[in-house]
């Protein structure tokens, strides 16, 4: 949105010794929000009901590394944060067999999630809407 001198004007505020850049910092980036709580409420949440280790026995064999891009972000924060990927996600499918799991980064997990592509078992890569295809570079499970 574009600023007018009457919205300027409006807001009876001294914007003769501001720049452009700060004047749209001002408006845009130092909001407060009076709206931010936390509010209590009951609801009924669905829990997954599975065995927890497969994924975690996956994520040691493949050493916390992401089977697609190989990365272990481990090693540079010393943290533990692969991820276990059903790739016919569990919630349909119902499937928690190892076979079903790739080991994935947290980067790597979200674009899956948020793009949904197809998963080609037989060549080991996944197919995104966009036309990309990602190879799974790391395989120890999956039809062996």
């Amino acid at each position: 949105n574009t600023l007018t001198c009457s919205d300027i004007k409006a807001i009876k505020y001294d914007f003769s010794s501001i720049n452009e850049e700060e004047l749209e910092f001002t408006l845009n980036f130092s909001k407060v929000d009076l709206s931010a709580k936390i509010e209590s409420r009951q609801q009924i949440v669905k829990i997954r009901k599975l065995d927890k280790s497969i994924g975690e026995n996956l994520k040691l064999l493949y050493e916390f590394r992401c089977q697609i891009c190989g990365y272990n972000f481990s090693d540079k924060h010393n943290t533990v944060i692969t991820e276990a990927h059903h790739i016919e996600y569990f919630v349909t499918s119902l499937n928690n067999n190892a076979d079903n799991i790739v080991i994935v980064c947290p980067n790597h997990h979200r674009i899956i999630h948020k793009t949904k592509p197809t998963f080609d078992k037989n060549n080991l890569h996944f197919i995104y809407p966009n036309g990309f295809e990602e190879i799974v570079r790391l395989n120890k499970h999956i039809g062996i």
